[in-house]
C-alpha cells in the first residue's frame, strides 16, 4: 500500500514484526553495520549531507556511534498512573464585581473544592525505535499524559501524580526528565524579533554547547568531524522542515510581519528537535500545516525513530490517512482512560470485535476519534451492539480484558540493558542539569537579549524622539532659571526624575509576553534562571544610559544648573541609576503578575506612591509619622535628595548667608533646610548607594518571580447550563440582576431556494468535470440548499454562468434573507511585494494570474501547500492588503466595487481568535452587531439579527459564558464559532474564513464546517482556506480552488 501511494516504506520492516513492541539495540546496530563499514559523510553543506536522502544520512551517523552508546532512558514504562487536580466547587464562569462581593459574603464557599480525575489508572510501555500516535477527543487527557511523561506537568498540593513511571527501568525521580525528553507544545511561543535561524540555533547552542561536547574513545569520528556534523544540524533540520528559505526572516507576531502560521509551527518543532534528545513528545504539531507538510514532518520523525532508536510520541487532531499509516503504535484516550494501546494496523479490527464497524467512506483516524463519543454509537452494528461498551469506563474495562493490555501489563523492565554513561555523545547533558560553563551560557543568553533590544528599532527611535522633545520642552520651560529661584530648580529635578521613571512602563507588556517563551526554555533547561536575569539586567543598561545622557545634555545646560563638570556628571549618574532601578521594579512587578492589566495597575500604583512621598509635593517634615516609612523606603526620595544636594551644595550656592559670621550656613544650605533636606556633604553618595542597592533588590525579586512564580493552565470543572445557556447553579448576580427574557419565537426555516445571479465568466475559463457525483448533503444538513449536479455546477455550457442553468431558471422565489446576493469573480489577479533579499520593489510574485469565482449559497475551499498563496489570495479579494502591488479585476455581480463599499458587504474571519476575554458570547455578538449594522435598523431589529445568528451557529447554550483566555475559557471549537458569529452578525453577503478548522479535532472541525454550511444555506457567498480536510469535510464543500507554490491555479 505504501508503494502504491508513492510513500517510502518503513525502514527495517517494522510493520511485519507482529507482536514486537520494541527492538533490541544490538539488532539495530548489526543491521546498520550490514550496509558497510565505510563512513562517508559529506559535511560541506546541508544539501551535500542530504544528497543521498535523510535515511542514508541517519544510517551514516548511526554507524559512527559505539556499540550500546546511543540513547539513555528511552523505554518509558508507566504503571497505575493517575493524575488528579483539585478545583473550586464554586467556579462560576462570569467573574464580576458582584461575584467578588458574593465571594466575600459567602466566604466559606471558597474552601469547598472537588477533586477532578484527569487520568485514571494507566498502565503501558512506550518503546524506542517505534513511533507512537496518540488520539482522543478533546479533554481526554492526551496533553496531561505527555506532560507528565516529559516532566512538564504541574505537581503540587492540588495537582497530584500517583503511580510508577520508569525510563529504562530507572525511576523518574532519578532521571532529569527535562534533559532527556523534548516537549513540543501546542502553542507557538517565540520572540518575534528573532529570525528562524537564530531561534533554532539558540536551542542548539544552549543544549550542545558545540565545542563543549565530548567524544567517546572508541568512536569512529574525530572531535573535528563530529563538530562539523553538529554545526550542520540546524541547517539540515531547517531544510527537512521546509523553512530553510525563511531562515533569515524574523518570526513576527500579530502586530509584526514575519513568517506564516504554518512556518511558526515548524519552527516550534525544530526548536526542540534540534536538541536531539532520546525522547520526543509532540503535542498537536500539525496545527496550521497542510497535508503535505504534515506528512513530511511526521515521516521525518518516524524515520528518525526507526533509524536512531529514539522514542517518538505524537498527538494529532486530524491525521490524514497517509500520516496515520506512518506510525507503528497507537494510544487512544477517552476521558482520562486508555481505551486502546497496540499496533496501528490492529486498532480498527479491535473496535470491530467490540461491535463498532467503520463506514466504507470514512478515514480510520476519524473513526477512532469518534468511536468512543456519542457520535460513535452510530457505528454499532450486528447483534452484539447491545453489549458493546458505550462509556469511557466501559471502553477502558474492555481494553483491560483484551490481549493487548495483557501484553502491556506483563512487560518485564528487567530485560532492558543498562547503558554506560561514557558511551554517549554529549553524555554529560543527560546527567547534569546545566553542563556548560557559566560564562558560556551567560554569553549566549546575553547575545540574544542584546539582539532583541537592538532590533526593537521602532521603540528605540520613538523613545529617543520622546526624550529629546521632552528635554527641549523642560529646558525651555525652565530656561536659565535664576540662582535664587530654588523652588523652580526643585521642579526641574522632580520633573526630570518623573519623566525618566516612567520610561520603564512600556517594557511591562513585553516582559509578560516574553515570559511564555522563557517558561518553555527554562522547562527544557536551556539555561539557568540566574543567567537570563543577569543578561536581561545588563541589556537594560545601554538603553537607560542613552536616555539619561540625551535628556541631561539638553536640560542641564538650558536650565542653567550648577555649571561644573563634577555636578553635571553626578546629575547624569543619579538619573541613570534611578531609571535603572525603577525599570527593574517594573519588570519585577510584571514577572509576578498574572496579566498585563494587573501589572500595569500595580506599576501605576507604585509610581503614584513614589511620586507623592518623594519629598517634592510634601516635604519630609510635613509627612505624618505613620507614612514616613514610605518616604525612607522610596528610591525616588533618595534620588531627589541626591540631586538637590548636588545642586545646592555646589560652588554656585556656597556664598554665606551672613558674611559677617563665618559659621553661618550657605544660601544653598538655607534653601535645603527650608524644605527639610539633609545637608551632609556626603549624604548624596549615601543616596546613590541606596538606589543602587534598590536596583539589586529589584533584580533579585525578578529572579525569584521567574524561578518560582508560574501561571499555568488551570483545570476547571464543566459548567452546567440550561437550554438558554444560563448556569444551572445561578450566582447571586444572576438572581438579583438578570431580567427574565421574553419568550423567543423562532420562525420555521424557509424552504431552500436556488440562486439565479448573473456572473461574468472570464474568457477561456471552463470547469473540469468531476469523476463522480459527490454525496448529497441535504440529508446531513436539514435546511441547506440542494447541491447542484456536476453537469450544472462544474461544467457549465460555453458562455453560461454557473447557477443559471435549467435547475435555477424560473425557480427563484421570494427573498429568504435580508441581504443581497453577490457572485464574486476575479480574473488574472497578480500580487507582487518587495523582495527583501534583492531589495527590488514589487519584484516578488506571490499570486500569478489567478482567476476564479464563488457563487452565493455555496462554499468555496481554497487549498494548496504552504506558501501557495491561499491566505494571500483571500486577503487580496477581501481588500485587506495595504502593501505591495495588485493587478487584475475583482468583480461583484460582474461590476467593480470600491473598497469602502466592499467592506460593508463582506466579513472576514481571521485564523487567530481574538476577543475580549471578559466579554460573554452574547456581549461580543451584540457589540459587533449594534455597531456594524446600519442606522436605519432599530435596536429591536439588531437584537433579532443577533438572536438569529446565535441560533444558526448553535451558540445559545453558551451565550452567558465568558470567552476567556486560551486554555481557561471556551473550547477552541466554541471560540471559533464565536469568531464566525461576530462577523456574521454584521449581516455580510460575502464571508471569508482563514483556516477555520486549524487546531480542531475531527468532531470540532465537523461542527465548524457544518456551521459554515448553514451560513452558505442562507444565500451567502462563503470562501475559506482549509488545511488537512478529511474525506468527509472535503465533500462538504461545493467548489475548490487549488493553488501551488508560486501562486498559480491548477484547478
Amino acid at each position: 500500500a505504501a508503494h502504491a501511494r508513492g510513500v517510502a516504506p518503513r525502514p527495517f520492516g517494522f510493520s511485519e514484526q507482529a507482536g514486537n513492541f520494541f527492538r533490541p539495540e544490538q539488532a539495530v546496530a548489526e543491521e546498520n553495520r550490514a550496509v558497510g563499514q565505510e563512513i562517508d559523510l559529506d559535511t560541506s553543506s546541508a544539501s551535500a549531507a542530504l544528497s543521498k536522502g535523510l535515511e542514508q544520512l541517519l544510517r551514516q551517523i548511526r554507524r559512527t556511534i559505539p556499540e550500546g552508546g546511543l540513547n539513555p532512558f528511552s523505554t518509558i514504562r508507566f504503571e497505575h498512573l493517575s493524575y488528579s487536580a483539585v478545583v473550586p466547587a464554586d467556579d462560576d464562569d462570569i467573574d464580576t464585581v458582584g461575584k467578588r462581593v458574593q465571594d466575600i459574603i459567602l466566604f466559606w464557599e471558597k474552601f469547598v473544592s472537588v477533586n477532578r480525575e484527569v487520568l485514571h489508572d494507566l498502565t503501558g510501555t512506550i518503546h524506542p525505535g517505534r513511533a507512537t500516535l496518540i488520539l482522543g477527543p478533546p479533554k481526554s487527557g492526551k496533553s496531561s499524559f505527555m506532560k507528565i511523561l516529559a516532566g512538564r506537568a504541574l505537581e503540587n498540593y492540588n495537582n497530584k501524580v500517583t503511580g510508577k513511571i520508569s525510563y529504562d527501568g530507572v525511576d523518574r525521580k532519578e532521571v532529569l526528565l527535562n534533559k532527556v525528553s523534548a516537549y513540543i507544545s501546542q502553542r507557538d511561543e517565540h520572540f518575534p524579533l528573532l529570525t528562524v535561524q537564530e531561534t533554532v540555533g539558540f536551542a542548539m547552542k544552549t543544549v550542545f554547547g558545540l565545542d563543549q561536547m565530548e567524544v567517546p574513545p572508541d568512536s569512529k569520528m574525530t572531535h573535528e568531524q563530529l563538530m562539523k556534523v553538529w554545526r550542520l544540524n540546524v541547517e539540515i533540520l531547517l531544510t527537512l522542515l521546509g523553512i530553510d528559505h525563511v531562515a533569515d526572516t524574523i518570526i513576527g507576531n500579530d502586530m509584526m510581519r514575519g513568517i506564516s502560521g504554518g512556518q511558526k509551527r515548524r519552527v516550534t518543532s525544530g526548536e526542540m528537535l534540534v536538541c536531539r534528545l532520546p525522547i520526543v513528545f509532540c503535542d498537536e504539531i500539525s496545527t496550521g500545516l497542510d497535508s503535505k507538510s504534515t506528512f513530511d514532518l511526521c515521516n521525518t520523525l518516524v524515520m528518525d525513530a526507526h533509524t536512531m532508536d529514539i522514542t517518538i510520541v505524537v498527538a494529532l487532531l486530524q491525521p490524514p490517512p497517509e500520516v496515520f499509516e506512518l506510525f507503528d503504535d497507537l494510544i487512544l484516550f477517552d476521558k482520562g482512560h486508555i481505551v486502546y494501546q497496540g499496533p496501528v494496523k490492529d486498532a480498527v479490527k479491535y473496535f470491530g470485535e467490540l461491535g463498532y464497524e467503520i463506514p466504507n467512506d470514512m478515514d480510520e483516524a476519524d473513526f477512532l476519534q469518534q468511536v468512543t463519543t456519542e457520535e460513535g454509537k452510530a457505528y454499532l452494528k450486528g447483534s452484539g451492539a447491545g453489549k458493546a461498551p458505550k462509556t469511557a469506563d466501559e471502553f477502558a474495562a474492555a481494553y483491560k480484558a483484551s490481549s493487548y493490555f495483557k501484553a502491556q501489563e506483563t512487560f518485564d523492565t528487567s530485560k532492558l540493558a543498562k547503558k554506560s554513561k561514557s558511551k554517549f555523545y554529549g553524555a554529560q547533558r543527560f546527567y547534569v542539569e546545566y553542563p556548560h560553563p557559566w560564562h558560556y551560557t551567560l554569553q549566549v543568553v546575553f547575545e540574544r537579549q542584546f539582539k532583541l533590544l537592538a532590533r526593537n528599532r521602532i521603540f528605540l527611535i520613538a523613545r529617543m524622539v520622546q526624550v529629546v522633545v521632552m528635554a527641549a520642552i523642560t529646558g525651555t520651560l525652565f530656561l536659565q532659571t535664576g540662582r535664587d529661584d530654588y523652588t523652580l530648580r526643585y521642579g526641574v529635578m522632580f520633573n526630570s526624575l518623573m519623566f525618566l521613571t516612567m520610561g520603564g512602563m512600556p517594557l511591562v507588556p513585553g516582559v509578560i509576553e516574553g515570559r511564555k517563551v522563557l517558561y518553555k526554555q527554562l522547562d527544557a533547561r536551556f539555561f539557568p534562571v540566574w543567567t537570563y536575569t543577569l543578561a536581561n539586567s545588563i541589556a537594560l543598561i545601554p538603553e537607560c544610559f542613552l536616555d539619561t545622557c540625551l535628556y541631561s545634555a539638553i536640560v542641564y545646560w538650558l536650565v542653567g544648573l550648577a555649571p561644573y563638570a563634577g555636578n553635571f556628571f553626578f546629575f547624569v549618574l543619579v538619573l541613570f541609576i534611578n531609571e535603572l532601578s525603577i525599570t527593574g521594579l517594573f519588570q519585577a512587578i510584571a514577572i509576578v503578575s498574572p496579566d498585563v492589566s494587573y501589572a500595569m495597575g500595580t506599576a501605576s500604583f507604585f509610581v503614584l506612591l513614589l511620586m507623592v512621598f518623594c519629598g517634592y509635593m510634601i516635604p519630609r517634615n510635613s509627612i505624618y509619622p505613620w507614612y514616613i516609612w514610605v518616604y525612607w523606603s522610596s528610591p525616588l526620595s533618595y534620588a531627589y535628595s541626591a540631586m538637590v544636594s548636588n545642586e545646592f551644595l555646589s560652588p554656585l550656592h556656597n556664598q554665606l548667608s551672613d558674611p559677617s559670621d563665618p559659621s553661618s550656613p550657605t544660601y544653598g544650605q538655607r534653601f535645603m533646610q527650608a524644605s527639610d533636606f539633609i545637608t551632609w556633604p556626603s549624604y548624596q553618595w549615601l543616596c546613590f548607594l541606596y538606589i543602587s542597592l534598590y536596583y539589586v533588590v529589584s533584580v533579585f525579586i525578578f529572579f525569584l518571580g521567574l524561578r518560582f512564580v508560574r501561571f499555568p493552565e488551570v483545570f476547571r470543572r464543566d459548567i452546567q447550563n440550561d437550554a438558554d445557556g444560563v448556569p444551572k447553579r445561578k450566582s447571586l448576580l444572576h438572581l438579583i440582576l438578570r431580567k427574565k427574557a421574553p419568550p423567543r419565537v423562532v420562525p420555521p426555516p424557509p424552504p431552500p431556494v436556488a440562486v439565479a445571479v448573473p456572473v461574468q465568466i472570464p474568457p477561456g475559463f471552463i470547469g473540469i468535470p468531476l469523476p463522480h457525483d459527490p454525496p448529497d448533503l441535504t440529508t446531513m444538513f436539514p435546511g441547506s440548499a440542494p447541491r447542484p449536479t456536476p453537469a450544472a455546477s462544474a461544467h457549465p455550457a460555453q458562455g453560461q454562468a454557473p447557477g443559471t442553468g435549467p435547475a435555477a431558471s424560473g425557480q427563484a422565489s421570494e427573498k429568504t434573507s435580508d441581504h443581497k446576493k453577490y457572485v464574486l469573480s476575479f480574473y488574472n489577479i497578480v500580487y507582487k511585494v518587495d523582495d527583501e533579499k534583492t531589495k527590488v520593489k514589487n519584484s516578488k510574485v506571490l499570486l500569478d494570474k489567478v482567476s476564479g469565482f464563488a457563487r452565493p449559497g455555496t462554499t468555496t475551499a481554497l487549498m494548496g501547500t504552504s506558501g501557495a498563496g491561499k491566505t494571500t489570495l483571500m486577503d487580496v479579494l477581501a481588500g485587506r492588503k495595504t502593501t505591495g502591488k495588485i493587478e487584475g479585476d475583482i468583480l461583484l455581480n460582474g461590476k467593480p466595487m470600491s473598497k469602502r463599499e466592499f467592506g460593508r458587504i463582506s466579513g472576514y474571519v481571521e485564523q487567530s481568535d481574538i476577543h475580549s476575554p471578559l466579554a460573554t458570547v452574547l456581549e461580543a455578538m451584540r457589540f459587533s452587531g449594534y455597531l456594524r449594522l446600519p442606522r436605519s435598523m432599530s435596536k429591536e431589529q439588531k437584537e433579532e439579527q443577533v438572536q438569529k445568528v446565535m441560533d444558526l451557529l448553535g451558540l445559545r447554550p453558551i451565550q452567558y459564558q465568558l470567552i476567556g483566555e486560551k486554555g481557561s475559557g471556551l473550547s477552541v471549537e466554541q471560540t471559533k464559532r464565536v469568531t464566525i458569529a461576530v462577523e456574521l452578525v454584521a449581516n455580510p453577503s460575502i464571508l471569508f474564513l482563514d483556516e477555520p478548522t486549524s487546531g480542531l479535532d475531527a468532531k470540532a472541525a465537523f461542527a465548524v464546517v457544518k456551521a459554515i454550511k448553514s451560513v452558505a444555506a442562507t444565500g451567502r457567498t462563503v470562501v475559506c482556506t482549509i488545511h488537512q480536510p478529511s474525506k468527509l469535510l472535503f465533500n462538504m464543500f461545493d467548489s475548490l480552488l487549488l493553488l501551488v507554490k508560486g501562486g498559480k491555479v491548477v484547478y
